[in-house]
């Protein structure tokens, strides 16, 4: 199985000669795919998602040596975690950080935003099959609407 004789060794201009002569099947595929990914990436409304975890332990040391500083049940603490992070005050700081809603900013009151944000959060945190986060009580139940 020897090489036939008018058979030759291509170098690096005849590649690119055949890559210049069939150019636009690569050309055509390119803008086209650039084009449908530009589209979408417009398109497509802004997400972002974030996780956390938070791993609770017992003390480990006995407690004859040192008093524990925290004191109340795992969801005890986690309940309070969360309505720290969900306060108006940080959740209203995070809006104005990351200009959040701003369609919304123009239509609607502060705490309905801010309602708004609680229940996209919550609402992805129970989608995801967990437990629902406690809600926050609000003084004002009619506010809601």
């Amino acid at each position: 199985m020897g090489l036939k004789v008018n058979e030759q060794f291509k170098d690096l201009g005849d590649y690119y000669a055949i890559l210049a002569k069939r150019k636009k099947y690569f050309i055509i595929p390119f803008v086209g795919l650039f084009i449908l990914t530009t589209i979408i990436a417009v398109w497509w409304p802004p997400t972002y998602e974030s996780s956390s975890t938070i791993l609770i332990e017992t003390q480990q040391i006995p407690e004859d040596f040192v008093h524990p500083t925290v004191t109340g049940f795992a969801d005890e603490r986690i309940q309070s975690l969360t309505q720290q992070i969900l306060s108006r005050s940080r959740l209203w700081e995070i809006v104005q950080q990351f200009k959040l809603y701003p369609e919304s900013q123009e239509k609607l009151t502060r705490e309905e935003i801010l309602e708004k944000m609680r229940d996209d959060i919550i609402g992805n945190y129970q989608r995801r099959g967990r437990q629902p986060i406690p809600r926050l009580q609000k003084a004002d139940a009619s506010a809601r609407k």
